[in-house]
């Protein structure tokens, strides 16, 4: 069994406090007034230093009473897609080549501002390419030979 030693205490909060991503494996923070769970990079509101437990792992946190947050899911691997959009990606893995539009997204029940927001958290780039590009605001006649997108 591979042991290793938590960083202190006072590492593990600056690193909380801060969202720090190289810390995100490393341990979990459990809060003690809420009874939840979280990684270290969780955006939800950070609580007093002092209602603060640190844990090398999930399961000790589980163990100890505290639940997972359902703003960070500490359970599941970190990059994970969440359940309300694993449908869409499968409909974009089925068709690589379909340029999705916000209508498309729409019809598949999803908002596309929201989704956005998730592609852009998750790759730290723009929205991938299988979004459609609007089309041109040109007014007739001023576009003819223009390359659209």
């Amino acid at each position: 069994m591979i042991t290793y030693e938590l960083p202190t205490d006072q590492v593990m909060l600056e690193a909380f406090l801060a969202r720090d991503i190289s810390y995100d494996g490393i341990f979990v923070t459990g809060v003690q007034t809420t009874g939840i769970f979280c990684r270290p990079t969780c955006a939800a509101k950070k609580p007093r230093p002092e209602h603060l437990r640190f844990f090398g792992t999930a399961h000790e946190a589980l163990l100890s009473g505290f639940r997972p947050c359902k703003r960070c899911r500490p359970m599941e691997p970190s990059g994970t897609a969440p359940e309300w959009l694993r449908p869409l990606l499968a409909q974009i893995e089925a068709d690589p080549g379909r340029r999705w539009t916000d209508q498309d997204v729409r019809e598949a029940g999803l908002s596309p501002p929201r989704v956005r927001r998730w592609f852009n958290a998750a790759s730290r780039h723009d929205v991938p390419r299988i979004w459609a590009r609007p089309a041109p605001r040109c007014s007739p006649g001023a576009c003819e030979g223009a390359a659209h997108a």
